[in-house]
């Protein structure tokens, strides 16, 4: 190959990857573009939730507390967002009261109607009767490691920016923060969130919703994620705990007002197979204005049965389910060794509890 030869080769891959950079360039900017218009035609069913907690010792004043993003997922006004912000760990205690920010200003209350904090997953419900607009959504079993997603913010935001764009990531291969694959089920995002987009719809360029921003996990778990990414909740989880939770919502049930879990988790295995009942249900928390906590039930109480039915920690809800709200009912327990029976009254779970 002669010297001019070569230097006409190496001219044309010059031109060749100039041509190359200039149509990722413009390939960029069409992208870009494109999400633009997904951004705009979101906007409307994307709102901003600000949850307001009541003071200390007051029956009707109440104070900011948290804000996040969330959209509308049916006509009817239930929502999506996440359920930490409105989470009081301190007092274990939720906001009471819900305002949505629509992009065009007006305001409207809503309830809070279901929520599951191990997921951080909250579902609302506009409180005004309305057509209201929706996201389409897809499952995200089809996202793949360098897709290119946008992460919309909900509510006026007054010249600050409501999306931002960014890709998705693989997922970590490290041990995740419940040492139960809870990690695997979320999608891994290497974005800047926008202004109060925690909570926000994460978009494909289809403008399809295909997850829930629900922020990043280092912040509780610094092994298990990157501290540069931020991960998202997939549509096709979501969607399958708002089938259940809107049709036996977290507030409608009958409540007993404890925390459980398996006793050989605190007390060993000795005392584990004392009780002669596999999978025995400790008392790990009591809410003191709860029936459980006007009967006298106490941490650290083996529950052993609910209405002259065997309890465990895998048949409470079911057993609170079959005997219904309003219900008064034995509950056998065992505590220091000693046989108790305490009546209580159920009720339904109050709009301030945790749901555990």
């Amino acid at each position: 190959m002669t010297m001019w030869t070569r230097a006409a080769h190496g001219w044309l891959a010059v031109v060749l990857l100039a041509v190359g950079l200039g149509y990722l360039s413009d390939s960029r900017a069409a992208d870009d573009s494109d999400f633009a218009a997904v951004a705009n035609e979101l906007a409307p069913a994307v709102v901003r939730i600000t949850g307001y907690m009541r003071e200390l010792g007051s029956e009707n004043s109440y104070q900011t507390y948290g804000e996040a993003s969330g959209f509308f997922i049916d006509r009817e006004g239930y929502l999506l967002s996440v359920a930490h912000p409105f989470i009081d760990r301190s007092r274990d205690r939720l906001c009471e009261r819900f305002q949505l920010e629509l992009h065009d200003g007006r305001r409207l209350t809503a309830q809070l109607h279901a929520l599951d904090p191990v997921l951080n997953l909250a579902i609302f419900r506009a409180e005004e009767p309305a057509d209201y607009p929706t996201v389409r959504w897809s499952s995200g079993a089809s996202a793949k490691p360098g897709m290119r997603v946008l992460a919309l913010s909900g509510g006026k935001l007054d010249g600050e920016e409501p999306y931002s764009l960014g890709r998705l990531k693989a997922r970590p291969r490290k041990q995740s923060l419940y040492k139960a694959g809870f990690a695997d089920i979320l999608m891994n995002v290497r974005i800047k969130l926008p202004a109060r987009g925690y909570g926000g719809p994460l978009v494909n360029r289809l403008g399809e919703v295909i997850g829930i921003n629900t922020g990043n996990i280092h912040l509780v778990d610094p092994e298990s994620a990157d501290p540069e990414e931020q991960h998202a909740l997939p549509m096709g989880t979501v969607m399958t705990h708002y089938r259940v939770l809107t049709a036996y919502p977290s507030f409608e049930r009958p409540w007993l007002g404890v925390k459980i879990e398996p006793v050989a988790m605190k007390r060993g295995v000795g005392l584990f197979w004392s009780t002669g009942i596999p999978n025995t249900a400790l008392v790990d928390y009591v809410w003191q204005d709860s029936p459980a906590g006007r009967a006298g039930i106490q941490k650290g109480d083996i529950l052993l049965g609910l209405g002259g039915k065997r309890l465990m920690v895998t048949n409470l809800d079911w057993l609170l389910y079959e005997a219904g709200n309003d219900a008064t009912i034995d509950l056998e327990l065992m505590r220091e060794g000693r046989h108790l029976t305490k009546r209580v009254s159920l009720e339904k779970r109050p709009l301030w509890s945790v749901p555990r």
